[in-house]
């Protein structure tokens, strides 16, 4: 388990992107989470549809 902050890094993870998975997730920063939890959130986030809707 890591801080978000350092997944981001590893994973060269855009900034925007960061923020908006945060927002998604209701994570704050400093949050520890393990690197396949993170990963899967951000793949849910690029992959999942515009505007919030299924």
């Amino acid at each position: 388990m890591k801080p978000i902050e350092e997944h981001t890094q590893a994973m060269k993870v855009a900034k925007s992107v960061f923020a908006a998975v945060m927002q998604a997730q209701g994570w704050a920063r400093g949050t520890e989470v393990s690197e396949e939890t993170f990963g899967e959130a951000v793949r849910a986030f690029l992959e999942g549809p515009m505007g919030g809707t299924p």
